[in-house]
């Protein structure tokens, strides 16, 4: 009893020791040094320091602990970080790989669509070139159309002419053997004087004695003399056609 109330009443200098050791160490000597963490009382100055020793080593244990502690933890935040780094870096090379392979495709499509394009230019040339062309061949046709109206109506004048001189030669004549003389008419032939067959491409070797043959003028041929010599030439004239023409023949019904 008389060493506790000797400790609650200490010297000026325990007082000052312990003051410099709160000071210095904190809390965990004070605990120390008020018994709360030991058995016994520091009375002397030489227990001071035994004291103080002893709350160094305690406190360099603790700190040990801590130290271990916390290099363990550095050592555990350290994988963390280096796998989640790892997971970064795998995922992000996944995502760049993706990428790539993406800007490839798209090249590729690119590719395809600048090909088709020059397929559908190429195109768009040859249907104007085509479009061009049966301009022409309208042209062609309009002209060609006009040239049959004028050949259809030299060939209907001409028709008409020759009806007007059958007609002639029938008003003239009597009867086919030419009014009872001994030769027929011109355009007959044979004993009985029968009519010839000629178109106006020809003549007929008529008479009685005649075959009834037709003779073709110069550049006409067929059996009635109704046809041209040459093959492209327009009846009845037989003219050549124009350059880029070729012959188109109308017939009335």
């Amino acid at each position: 009893m008389k060493q506790c109330t000797h400790i609650l009443r200490p010297k000026w200098k325990d007082c000052l020791h312990f003051a410099f050791v709160i000071i210095l160490f904190g809390s965990p000597f004070f605990e120390f040094a008020s018994g709360q963490r030991h058995s016994y009382c520091v009375k002397t100055d030489r227990d001071s320091v035994r004291g103080i020793k002893v709350t160094g080593d305690l406190i360099r244990k603790e700190m040990r602990e801590l130290n271990t502690s916390l290099t363990s933890s550095m050592r555990n935040l350290n994988k963390g970080t280096t796998t989640q780094l790892e997971n970064v870096t795998a995922t992000t090379t996944s995502l760049l790989a993706s990428t790539r392979l993406q800007l490839v495709d798209v090249e590729i499509q690119s590719a395809n669509t600048t090909s088709r394009v020059d397929v559908l230019e190429v195109q768009t040339v040859n249907i104007a070139a085509k479009v061009d062309e049966m301009e022409i061949l309208s042209t062609d046709m309009q002209v060609l159309n006009e040239e049959t109206v004028n050949t259809t109506s030299r060939v209907d004048v001409l028709e008409e002419a020759l009806a007007e001189i059958m007609l002639e030669l029938a008003q003239l004549k009597e009867k086919p053997g030419g009014g009872g003389s001994d030769e027929c008419e011109r355009g007959y032939f044979g004993a009985n004087c029968t009519a010839c067959n000629c178109a106006i491409g020809g003549i007929c070797d008529d008479g009685r004695k005649g075959s009834g043959r037709c003779v073709c003028f110069d550049g006409v041929a067929g059996e009635r003399c109704d046809d041209c010599a040459v093959t492209g030439r327009l009846w009845p004239d037989c003219t050549e056609c124009m350059p880029g023409y070729f012959q188109f023949q109308s017939y009335s019904p």
